[in-house]
């Protein structure tokens, strides 16, 4: 059975997520920064609510993803990449993607205290190992088992720390 995707949902979404990002060096990934957004944009509240229904949580999480899809349209598929070693593949994926938030440098600072948060671990987690396996993807890592997982984890440890030292 296919899941039937919400497009009002998504495009409410991406004028939500444009207008958060403006706010977020202000007020952060908050409540109070979707609700601005929502009253800058005219969209309702219960639209809001539909298309980021976990607020700050809801809207980081998708601009991680909005981000990650970014980069890996950017890259071009792995063709753009032949003739480069994983490294240099790896570097390349990194460095758009922190070219991609070079105009949102503050929302990402104020993001990443947000994940910083003891009860926003699961949402840091979750964002990384998306960003990390979409890179893996992107670069043409086709590894399996625990080869697959054992690359993740270590790109996970360094690009962990990758945004953070951005961000300052």
């Amino acid at each position: 059975m296919m899941m039937r995707q919400d497009t009002t949902s998504d495009a409410t979404g991406e004028v939500l997520i444009a207008a958060v990002r403006r706010h977020g060096p202000f007020d952060g990934w908050s409540e109070k920064a979707l609700l601005a957004a929502a009253d800058e944009c005219a969209v309702e509240t219960a639209a809001m609510h539909r298309a980021f229904p976990r607020g700050a949580s809801s809207l980081i999480q998708y601009h991680a993803a909005r981000i990650d899809r970014c980069m890996e349209e950017g890259l071009g598929g792995t063709e753009a990449l032949k003739g480069m070693g994983v490294r240099q593949r790896i570097a390349a994926a990194v460095r758009l993607r922190l070219e991609l938030e070079q105009s949102n440098r503050e929302a990402v600072r104020a993001a990443l205290a947000y994940c910083a948060m003891p009860q926003n671990a699961g949402l840091s987690l979750t964002c990384l190992y998306h960003t990390v396996d979409t890179v893996g993807f992107a670069i043409g890592d086709k590894s399996t088992g625990f080869n697959f997982y054992s690359k993740r984890a270590l790109l996970a440890e360094a690009y962990g720390a990758t945004p953070r030292a951005w961000a300052v």
